[in-house]
């Protein structure tokens, strides 16, 4: 927790609910390295791994096809070969954590062996359906001609499918990982309730080929841009944002108190990525969220209404300095919260970069109608250029006087986006150390690391 307090100001101490991101603990140093020397062996239960190549497979090839490219409901035979994949990842991490003698890092070297089979066997199994398409019976006319659209269609489309594809599996082990029982055996044989951070299993980036995959960004986070010169930029916005937390930091006095979670310390620091309390969410709403401290406030007694008066002298102060500093970008920021409605109103046949540039005037409506007109196949409905007309307008009516919470939101989102992202980085690091074997061949040294 952060707490702020200025003796000159206040004779009471301000708590600001404010913490440290996880710094997880992952140290394989201990574990024997297998026939190469230098990697872990790990064997995944067969079961495991063939039902969930099975599903992977099955997943691709449904949701590739014509009915189901609008949906992202798998169809009712798979959800329950969903649920037998969750039912047997719940009996694989049970057996780990009893298995474990308190050994946390070998709970973590089985989940991270887990994500890493999930995230190859997708990519693998796209691989095969691509190639199943190619030898389509060239005989056959119209089925040549269905594989060649579904062809056309993985290819333009595979980065968001095979996102949609890694989600479906890890929401069965984010369900199993989240479960009470399963908290409460953490607890009691391993000492904490995780043995990752809770949102490395639900990391959007970690289950993307591309971390800024527009359509990613656009449903997890706010549309951002990793390549480019203006003040929106990544490159622009980082440096930006960390020198705002900053100032609030020495305007508020904060002062960090080391993380309470014992099992997320890198004490060995085994990993040169560096956590920050910047990149937690909820600290942005505790220390920019004044709603929140006036409703609470109005409810409070009188014993609590000083603290949270000068908590919100200090939130309306952090607000202005918010608005100071995003002044720039003010524009930008509309336009990205903009885009996704318009990428959807459009079909998704024009890029969220050219939508948001349209909005911020770097690029000309005539040229947008344009490539309207030219999408427009002669059984579609007209593509008006309305939409985005309105949008515009929106955006430049709004960027007059900016909503506090629209930029606490951005804020939030942004901090999102790097946690993840460190998060992802962390856990792509640590899959390296990993080879992921589907025989025995390392028990002659007895370096293999075998989960059923």
């Amino acid at each position: 927790m952060l707490k702020q307090f200025n003796q000159k100001q206040s004779p009471f101490v301000t708590e600001f609910d404010v913490q440290e991101l996880c710094n997880p603990s992952i140290n394989f140093a201990d574990f024997a390295r297998g026939i190469d020397n230098v990697h872990i062996d790990v064997v995944l239960s067969p079961d495991f791994t063939e039902l969930c190549t099975r599903i992977i497979y099955e997943l691709l090839n449904e949701h590739s096809s014509t009915k189901k490219r609008a949906t992202d409901e798998p169809s009712l035979p798979l959800r329950n070969k969903l649920e037998i994949l969750n039912a047997n990842y719940a009996s694989m991490l049970t057996a780990t954590i009893h298995g474990a003698a308190k050994n946390i890092h070998f709970v973590q070297l089985f989940q991270i062996a887990v994500i890493k089979f999930v995230l190859s066997t997708v990519r693998t199994q796209a691989d095969r359906l691509l190639h199943n398409l190619r030898k389509i019976n060239l005989k056959e006319n119209l089925k040549k001609l269905n594989s060649f659209d579904r062809f056309a269609w993985l290819n333009k489309h595979k980065n968001n499918l095979l996102y949609r594809i890694t989600h479906e599996v890890f929401e069965q082990i984010y369900q199993v990982e989240s479960d009470v029982a399963i908290r409460t055996l953490c607890q009691s044989l391993l000492g904490t309730t995780w043995t990752l951070p809770e949102k490395i299993f639900s990391n959007p980036l970690l289950q993307s080929r591309d971390s800024y995959s527009p359509e990613v960004l656009m449903k997890n986070y706010v549309l951002l841009f990793e390549d480019t010169d203006n003040a929106y930029s990544l490159q622009h916005l980082s440096p930006l944002i960390d020198k705002l937390l900053d100032e609030v930091a020495y305007i508020c006095q904060l002062e960090l108190e080391p993380c309470r979670d014992k099992p997320f310390i890198d004490k060995d620091r085994v990993t040169n990525i560096h956590f920050s309390w910047k990149e937690v969410p909820a600290n942005i709403d505790s220390l920019f969220n004044l709603q929140e401290t006036q409703n609470a406030l109005k409810k409070a007694k009188s014993h609590q209404k000083a603290a949270l008066t000068s908590k919100l002298r200090y939130q309306r102060l952090t607000n202005k300095m918010l608005e100071q500093n995003f002044g720039e970008v003010i524009v930008s920021i509309l336009a990205a919260y903009e885009t996704p409605h318009l990428y959807d109103h459009y079909a998704k046949q024009l890029k969220p970069k050219l939508l948001y540039q349209a909005l911020c005037q770097e690029v000309e409506l005539a040229d947008i109608a344009l490539k309207l007109k030219l999408l427009r196949r002669s059984y579609d409905k007209d593509l008006s250029i309305n939409e985005l007309k309105s949008a515009k307008k929106r955006v430049a009516r709004l960027a007059q006087k900016p909503d506090p919470q629209m930029l606490i939101e951005f804020l939030t989102h942004f901090v999102s986006f790097q946690r993840d992202l460190k998060y992802c980085s962390l856990i792509h690091e640590v899959m390296e150390s990993i080879n992921l074997l589907f025989d025995k061949t390392s028990q002659i040294n007895n370096s293999l690391y075998e989960f059923v």
